[in-house]
């Protein structure tokens, strides 16, 4: 996988104030994940549209196995506002839990998890950290969504769970980027069809004339307000605790917190390395997803039904990765 910090460094040295690398990464996620959590539900509504039946699938998948126990606990790594602890325990994996520990390094996505916790039927706890700061405790589940890519050190973050499971514990990662089918010939096909089918069909300009002046999207637009720079205000509140010495761009500021979703070929999880890392586990499944690039909930309706479709034929070429491992006996 190579340095991790490659990719940062420079923005570090032009921007950066912090002592060194490592931090200057772990004080910009802080800082902008305690940001994001006013408006995650809503810049990643998709999510909640999309993700739902690839939740099903993989507790699916586990139940095949053989009969599950019950009382299950499950460990949520960087839990967010608490989307997949949500959609799991909507699952019929999910009926058998009993207690969930929320983890998180953002004391304020962790404080939206928790309240949205109020409306479980399972205990909930919460945790601010990462897994190396939690007790050496069996998890018979631990959800990774939207994770994995934001992990500098991916084998001893797999290693530190690892340490937290028992023979039979299971292990759910979902919503990273796919980097063994990064260049697939049909992936790519896909994309460009997509494209194309949305250049044929845009709105002539008089089109989008009328829809931008159109009463009804103003009068929305005037009661919500403007969307919110999101990213302005972390560079704001980076400068204001002096780990930034000039804002970055989006794009920098991407490169840094999705440190394992840079646009290149050779970013982007690994299935392959997965198995290296995960030599105690067994994998269950693995499954794909966004199959034009995109979450399902924001495809055209003829290209939804092919996504399914692919989904359902559990093709493996999508922008996502997903997959479901067990714990060696």
């Amino acid at each position: 996988m190579g340095n991790p910090w490659e990719a940062i460094l420079p923005i570090f040295e032009r921007h950066g104030t912090s002592s060194s690398v490592e931090e200057f990464h772990r004080q910009v996620n802080i800082h902008f994940h305690a940001v994001e959590s006013r408006v995650y539900d809503k810049v990643h509504r998709e999510m909640w549209n999309s993700l739902p039946p690839q939740f099903q699938l993989l507790a699916q998948d586990v139940l095949a196995l053989d009969s599950p126990a019950r009382n299950l606990r499950v460990l949520d790594i960087g839990c967010g506002t608490g989307l997949s602890t949500d959609l799991l325990l909507k699952t019929a994996l999910g009926q058998l839990v009993t207690d969930v520990c929320l983890l998180d390094t953002s004391r304020e996505m962790l404080d939206r998890a928790l309240t949205r916790s109020s409306g479980w039927r399972v205990r909930a706890e919460g945790r601010i950290g990462i897994v190396s700061d939690l007790p050496i405790e069996q998890f018979d589940i631990v959800i990774a969504c939207s994770v994995l890519h934001h992990i500098p050190f991916l084998a001893d973050f797999l290693a530190e769970i690892a340490s937290r499971q028992g023979p039979g514990g299971v292990l759910l990662h979902l919503q990273d980027p796919n980097r063994d089918y990064r260049t697939d010939p049909q992936f790519i096909e896909r994309l460009g069809e997509l494209r194309r089918a949305e250049e044929k069909n845009a709105p002539s300009r008089a089109k989008k004339l009328f829809r931008r002046w159109n009463p009804v999207r103003l009068a929305n637009r005037i009661v919500s307000g403007p969307e919110l720079d999101y990213i302005a205000e972390v560079n704001q509140s980076l400068t204001d605790a002096g780990i930034l010495r000039s804002p970055l761009s989006e794009e920098q500021m991407w490169t840094i917190t999705d440190i394992h979703d840079a646009p290149n070929q050779s970013a982007g999880i690994s299935l392959s390395e997965m198995r290296s890392w995960l030599d105690s586990y067994d994998l269950v499944s693995a499954r794909s997803y966004g199959f034009f690039g995109r979450l399902v909930s924001r495809l055209p309706r003829n290209f939804a039904r092919r996504e399914v479709a692919l989904r359902e034929n559990n093709a493996l070429n999508g922008r996502f990765l997903s997959a479901s491992w067990r714990k060696k006996g």
